[in-house]
């Protein structure tokens, strides 16, 4: 088992609802048909790579719900 460092973003995991779920789902569909370098540019401030994913939901919160997402796979599997 991994030991979560005190600075690690899991440390800072709220609750998510039925929205949430959605929002990440929608975001996730989204990203397949708007295409960027990396996951992260769909977050970005830039101009040229803006996205309406930021307006959606937060980036950090958006990492948490995919790390949570692949945890799961892998205790399916």
């Amino acid at each position: 088992k991994s030991v979560i460092k005190a600075y690690s973003r899991l440390n800072r995991w709220v609750p998510v609802d039925a929205d949430d779920i959605y929002s990440f789902i929608g975001i996730i569909l989204l990203m397949a048909i708007q295409k960027r370098n990396n996951v992260l540019d769909h977050f970005s401030k830039e101009e040229l790579l803006q996205s309406p994913v930021s307006n959606i939901i937060g980036r950090n919160k958006f990492q948490l719900l995919m790390i949570m997402e692949l945890d799961l796979k892998i205790q399916l599997f």
